[in-house]
């Protein structure tokens, strides 16, 4: 850091959040800022927080840290009770639609550019996909519902 001068330019930091990096007393973003000498922007991934946010979540319902949760357990012995020929799209819904329209097309847009770019992760990927599938599935909504007007 002195070497290059770079001491006085570091204003945060990215990190994981494992106890390693977020440890409040011996953690390594806390030896950065001491050793750097002023504090720093904390970014953790968010990746990482929304793991955290999901953990927190369960743990209400499931304390077992075993894949099998006990939340989905009960959704897939459920799941057979859902009337699943009576499930809608937003767009079906005349509300939702006029919210959804506006934006759509913009959606599309962008993750079709994106999904065109290097992506680091799967995941980014995943959710541009299910961006544009929803969005397309939201487009040909539309066809049917005006062809089934038209009719």
């Amino acid at each position: 850091m002195d070497e290059w001068g770079l001491r006085s330019c570091i204003k945060g930091l990215c990190f994981d959040t494992t106890a390693l990096n977020t440890g409040t007393k011996s953690g390594v973003c806390i030896r950065l800022e001491t050793e750097i000498g002023h504090e720093l922007l904390n970014l953790a991934c968010r990746h990482h927080i929304s793991e955290i946010m999901l953990e927190k979540v369960f743990s209400i319902h499931d304390v077992s840290k075993s894949p099998n949760m006990e939340l989905f357990g009960h959704f897939k012995d459920f799941w057979p009770r859902i009337d699943q020929a009576s499930f809608s799209t937003a767009m079906e819904d005349e509300n939702m639609a006029t919210v959804i329209a506006p934006w759509k097309d913009g959606v599309i847009d962008f993750a079709v550019k994106q999904l065109a770019k290097f992506q680091p992760r799967d995941d980014y990927c995943e959710l541009l996909e299910l961006s544009y599938y929803i969005c397309a599935l939201c487009n040909r909504n539309i066809a049917t519902n005006r062809q089934n007007n038209n009719n």
